[in-house]
């Protein structure tokens, strides 16, 4: 997230003259300026700096033992956002640094560095995030409504899809129809959606090989690692060809 940020961010210009993106999840809303986020008002709660003049010269004056403690000990789920129980300290956008999410800055051509980049994704980016989230198994009626809950309920007016070379990508693990919302407002980014019901059944059939009965926490992972990392990567590759950068893809695994 770092990277894809710098490279749109027009302070970050000229810092650097060449860049890697692994497994940037532009897909997620990031933090807005001035937003409410609940899991930074619980952290500064907890550290006893909400009443300070200055915030982060009280938040600096605590010892690094104590934030750490009070940051694994917070156990609000920040709604409408609850990504940022996973990743709370993600960039901000909206100010200086980074005027617009940078979905909408690479959907529209704002590319502040424009350096050679390897851009790319993990074979299994999603299993950390979906173990940590589940700790259980999960059947088939919890993986169902998980899926529906996920891409079932997402609609948006209008969306393009990324491309129909999606079916014939060499990273063979692509498999979801990576789609964009055509109008991404400024104020309210979300992630990657599916259109409907019947969408979201068309993804669970593209996931049938990595089901279990028992327990589909594998299928919903590589779901999750196409669904944030992979489509993610592509997206921004495909951005900076269109800008007429120089731009190179991969795809890491093992065994």
């Amino acid at each position: 997230m770092s990277m894809i940020s710098h490279l749109v961010s027009p302070l970050s210009k000229g810092l650097f003259h060449r860049a890697v993106i692994e497994s940037g999840p532009l897909g997620l809303p990031f933090n807005q300026y001035g937003e409410d986020n609940k899991y930074y008002r619980q952290f500064v709660q907890n550290a006893g700096c909400m009443n300070a003049a200055r915030v982060a010269e009280c938040l600096r004056s605590q010892k690094l033992e104590t934030l750490i403690e009070i940051q694994e000990n917070i156990t609000i789920i920040p709604l409408p956002k609850p990504i940022h129980y996973i990743l709370p300290w993600m960039p901000t956008y909206g100010n200086d640094e980074i005027p617009f999410h940078p979905y909408l800055a690479y959907k529209n051509g704002n590319i502040e560095s424009k350096v050679p980049l390897l851009a790319g994704s993990n074979k299994e980016d999603g299993r950390p995030f979906i173990y940590a989230a589940v700790d259980f198994q999960l059947d088939w009626a919890a993986y169902d409504l998980t899926l529906l809950a996920l891409f079932g309920t997402h609609v948006s007016p209008g969306q393009e899809e990324l491309g129909n070379e999606s079916r014939d990508h060499p990273i063979e693990s692509t498999r979801s129809a990576c789609r964009l919302p055509k109008d991404w407002s400024d104020a309210s980014p979300h992630f990657f959606v599916f259109s409907s019901l019947s969408q979201t059944l068309r993804i669970a059939e593209m996931y049938t090989n990595y089901s279990n009965p028992e327990d589909n926490r594998i299928a919903m992972q590589q779901l999750a690692t196409d669904y944030l990392f992979t489509c993610s990567a592509r997206f921004v590759a495909q951005s900076y060809k269109r800008a007429g950068l120089p731009v190179f893809t991969y795809n890491f695994g093992y065994g």
